[in-house]
């Protein structure tokens, strides 16, 4: 006995439906009951459900046999060495500005270790300079000039080599002229130096 054709259209229909994937928006192709698009966006979804199990996971194995993962490492990094070079150097040459701005963050970091003081958390202190960063000008800490935030500098109010904290409360916007005049002098000292005094 055929099917009318009405209800097989019902049928292919209750089987199979457009839908868009949640994480790439491309279409969703197949039955019904089908989420993902590939097995790539289900992994996808899977690791931001599950981060933090993952990451803690990934902790234990590495931590686990430390020497065999460092072997592990390095003949990784010598397989692909030649191919990571050349991607790095691509990537760099197309993002100026983040390396730029990730090799002040590291310098920053390195010296608050280096001096053992005080250090907030790192995504802090990105949030408030990419915040600072959005504008198109902002006003010197020091000498309330209008400076382009394309040129303008992250300096320390207190600085990290007299003790003074990596954190964004002790961070302030600076032209290169007034953090290259202050350098690593406290701000009495710095007066001394100047026709007129800052911030007094």
């Amino acid at each position: 006995m055929s099917l009318h054709p009405a209800s097989a259209g019902l049928d292919s229909f209750a089987t199979t439906r457009m839908k868009t994937c949640p994480i790439c928006q491309g279409e969703v192709v197949g039955k019904i009951t089908k989420v993902f698009c590939s097995e790539s966006c289900r992994s996808t979804n899977r690791y931001r459900t599950h981060r933090e199990m993952f990451l803690l996971r990934g902790r234990r194995q590495y931590w686990k046999d430390i020497e065999k993962t460092k072997i592990k490492s390095r003949e990784k990094y010598q397989r692909l060495k030649v191919k990571r070079l050349a991607y790095s150097k691509i990537w760099k040459a197309r993002n100026r500005d983040k390396c730029r701005l990730y090799n002040i963050k590291a310098k920053h970091r390195r010296r608050a270790l280096i001096a053992e003081v005080d250090i907030a958390d790192r995504h802090v202190i990105a949030a408030w300079w990419k915040c600072v960063k959005s504008k198109s000008t902002a006003v010197c800490y020091w000498c309330r000039g209008l400076v382009s935030t394309k040129k303008i500098q992250c300096d320390h109010i207190i600085p990290i080599a007299r003790g003074g904290p990596h954190d964004a409360s002790n961070l302030c916007v600076a032209c290169a002229d007034c953090n290259h005049s202050k350098h690593t002098k406290g701000l009495v000292e710095w007066n001394k130096k100047l026709k007129e005094p800052t911030l007094l």
